[in-house]
């Protein structure tokens, strides 16, 4: 069991430094604002005590007197003032607020509070409503410079009224409803300490709490009574001294980017105050100004979680003024920063492009991708910082590295996308985006069917004026570079007739010799009309027809029966081809052919 007497002033100090420091646990990396405290330091705390009978069990020592006394620690001297509400079927005041002296010790207030015996009923709701009135008294009749009220309910948690008395258990009830809400409109924050019991008005003192941001405590005994109180006070002293921070996670600040700015309040040891509880009833707004220009503008900030956050793009260079404003019921303060704006320099160009069609409507397309080339890592994408969007790129918006747009207008068109990582460091992107329409599309494939329907025709018509082959082609070896010796070759040109041209190396594939000759593939045959047979060479060889000797890239027409001597570059083999013709009658005369040289 604890009791203050016995309890030096210095551990006290302790056990609020600590909670103080426990109630708090995200650090903040910038600078903070310069500002004075946001709340004023006075502190006006009112205790409603139970000291009816049934409490005799849970503080048989009287261990809730020597615990209340420690507040008186946990508070700046001369700053803080203490009440004392003792209630049982009757509320009478212990200690009135009004008349706590600076010169009141624990001693002598714990000698004070050891005169109270448990007795009688308990009526929780008279306790409470004489508590709520006596701190909104105080705050109504000096409301310009109010002090921070909080009241602590002590209690076994239960209602006990005399069966022949003139309040019901209803009754009790009624008051504590209407006191809550004097406590909420007063923004007097209720905590409540329910002893070793679990008494029939534990769900009205859990709803007085939360109702009025305080919180509900239950302790097994009251040894546990110290510590809940220096819990409570460090609570509250979260409101006293503190600061605000304006941060965002760039380094680097450029034109024409936005950057999120974070407002947060800051406690006593700066660090972010994380009950929410503390910001709902305030807000805040950002007041930017050009020290060059001169021009300044307020930018809203929106509440999200334990802060305010705002997306601000800065249109010129230079040092600008952030003033942090923050409204509540009693202050109005405001904070300042000094930053300087950049020209932003990319460190990294890309270039990309997208081709779409007007008729397919909304358009994503992944943006993020273009950037992966890099080992930086993007956090935020932007469109056109500082440059008008194209018309034709209509409802263009960035989300999350996709990019969506409405094409509107035939054409190609450069939008201009910006990339920055966690430090505030730029890449660029220009995308070029070609839109086109459906029609166009519909004109280049009838422009292509077209030049197919010609180019079929053209084919057809070559087919219908193309002669057929017709006749035979007589081979006579006579002479060979190996010394062999082979039969007449013939070969019926209308197997052919698939065939626009023909050469004699296809001839030769089909029959069974070894004579290499590679002229061959450069000897050619067509057909011609009346049943002709057109010859031409693009060889070196020795060409020989009638009594004339045949240049090469020449065409003649070889009509029925005529021969064609041919002595090849290696002037070891030469042939005599024949054409014959049954069809046709010989219009050439016949001749010798010439030796081989």
């Amino acid at each position: 069991m604890i009791h203050a007497r016995h309890t030096s002033k210095w551990l006290w100090r302790t056990i609020a430094t600590a909670f103080l420091l426990s109630l708090v646990s995200i650090p903040i990396s910038s600078s903070n604002l310069d500002a004075e405290p946001i709340r004023p330091r006075n502190t006006d705390a009112l205790i409603v005590w139970d000291t009816s009978y049934s409490m005799r069990k849970a503080d048989p020592n009287q261990s809730i007197a020597a615990s209340i006394p420690i507040l008186l620690d946990l508070h700046e001297p001369g700053s803080f003032r203490l009440g004392i509400v003792a209630y049982n079927h009757l509320a009478s005041d212990a200690i009135s607020l009004s008349a706590f002296t600076p010169t009141m010790n624990k001693k002598k207030l714990e000698q004070q509070l050891r005169g109270i015996s448990y007795s009688g009923y308990s009526d929780l709701g008279l306790g409470l409503s004489r508590g709520v009135n006596q701190l909104s008294g105080l705050k109504n009749q000096f409301q310009k410079n109010s002090s921070n009220p909080y009241l602590i309910v002590i209690s076994d948690g239960n209602i006990d009224l005399p069966t022949s008395g003139k309040r019901q258990l209803s009754d009790s009830h009624h008051d504590i409803q209407l006191a809550v809400a004097q406590a909420k409109e007063h923004h007097i924050p209720i905590y409540t300490i329910t002893i070793a019991q679990n008494g029939n008005a534990m769900k009205q003192l859990e709803q007085a709490a939360s109702s009025t941001k305080g919180t509900s405590f239950l302790a097994h005994s009251v040894d546990e009574l110290p510590k809940l109180l220096a819990q409570i006070a460090a609570a509250e002293q979260q409101a006293y001294d503190m600061t605000a921070s304006l941060t965002t996670p760039y380094t680097t600040i450029s034109e024409h980017i936005p950057v999120t700015w974070t407002a947060q309040l800051l406690s006593a040891s700066k660090e972010v105050v994380t009950d929410k509880s503390m910001y709902t009833d305030l807000q805040a707004e950002l007041s930017v100004t050009n020290e060059l220009s001169n021009k300044s503008r307020t930018i809203p900030l929106e509440h999200a979680n334990n802060g305010w956050s705002a997306s601000i793009v800065f249109e010129e260079t230079g040092t600008h003024t952030l003033q942090l404003k923050l409204t509540g019921a009693e202050f109005n303060t405001t904070y300042v920063k000094n930053i300087d704006v950049t020209a932003h320099q990319p460190i990294t160009s890309y270039v990309g492009s997208i081709s779409v069609m007007k008729e397919h409507g909304s358009i994503e397309h992944d943006i993020a991708s273009y950037f992966k080339q890099d080992a930086t890592k993007y956090d935020h994408y932007y469109l056109s910082p500082g440059e008008d969007l194209p018309e034709a790129i209509g409802e263009a918006a960035l989300k999350n590295g996709n990019l969506s747009f409405v094409p509107q207008a035939t054409g190609s068109y450069p939008l201009y996308i910006v990339a920055v990582n966690e430090d505030g460091r730029v890449s660029k992107l220009q995308l070029d985006v070609h839109i086109d329409t459906i029609w166009t599309r519909y004109e280049l494939i009838f422009v292509v069917v077209l030049a197919l329907i010609a180019a079929a025709a053209g084919l057809w018509l070559r087919n219908r004026s193309r002669q057929p082959f017709s006749g035979r082609i007589e081979l006579c070896f006579l002479s060979t570079a190996s010394g062999a010796t082979y039969p007449e070759k013939v070969w019926s040109l209308a197997s052919f007739n698939n065939q626009a041209r023909i050469d004699l190396h296809q001839l030769l594939m089909r029959l069974d010799t070894n004579e290499p000759i590679p002229e061959t593939s450069r000897i050619f045959f067509e057909p011609g009309r009346n049943g002709q047979l057109h010859f031409i060479h693009q060889t070196n060889c020795r060409v020989v027809f009638g009594m004339n000797t045949i240049p090469a890239h020449t065409k003649i027409a070889l009509n029925a029966n005529d021969r064609i001597y041919i002595t090849f570059e290696d002037a070891k083999t030469e042939v005599e081809i024949s054409y014959v013709n049954k069809s046709m009658n010989s219009t050439s005369s016949s001749f010798t052919a010439p030796a081989a040289s």
